[in-house]
């Protein structure tokens, strides 16, 4: 496989990065487009006698559930990206002893794993935090971005007090 560089994790693993770009679709969006919450509606008067219902998207509890929804797909869509990493864009060898050990370790405790060993390698063992899985997609996903498109994706991965850090 043609590979375009490489990255290290935390945990000690040195990962090539294949040639490969991902769809910008966002098949976790679509997936979840049923449950997403409708905002509720005002009935207010638009001219004299005349009322329609207009959507109130500021209303508390519909800022809520939209956030719980955003939630979803934002976990549902790193679950498909890494899944996608895992099989297309990034180059390793599974330890099939130390997945094992893992895997033995994790029954013992009643935890689950991934079915699948490339991917319960790479989210248990090649990149365990949140860290090395953001930057994975990073360097996945970003390094063929136009420079303002891996700015966003930087700063979607990297959420902060960006105002109260530029002071």
């Amino acid at each position: 496989m043609d590979c375009r560089g490489a990255i290290s994790t935390s945990a000690g693993a040195l990962l090539a990065l294949a040639l490969w770009t991902v769809s910008a679709l966002n098949p976790a969006q679509r997936a979840l487009a049923d449950d997403k919450p409708a905002p509720p509606t005002q009935n207010l008067e638009t001219e004299p006698g005349v009322f329609r219902d207009i959507p109130n998207e500021h209303a508390p509890d519909y800022q809520a559930a939209l956030e719980a929804w955003q939630n979803k797909v934002n976990s549902l869509t790193s679950q498909k990206l890494l899944t996608l990493m895992e099989r297309v864009g990034l180059v390793f060898e599974v330890d099939a002893d130390r997945l094992a050990t893992l895997r033995e370790t994790y029954a013992l405790l009643d935890m689950e794993l991934p079915a699948d060993d490339r991917s319960a390698y790479l989210a248990y063992v090649i990149a365990p935090t949140h860290e090395d899985q953001s930057r994975l997609f990073e360097e996945v996903y970003g390094r063929g971005l136009p420079l303002e498109a891996q700015v966003a994706l930087h700063r979607r991965m990297f959420p902060g007090n960006l105002e109260g850090n530029a002071a």
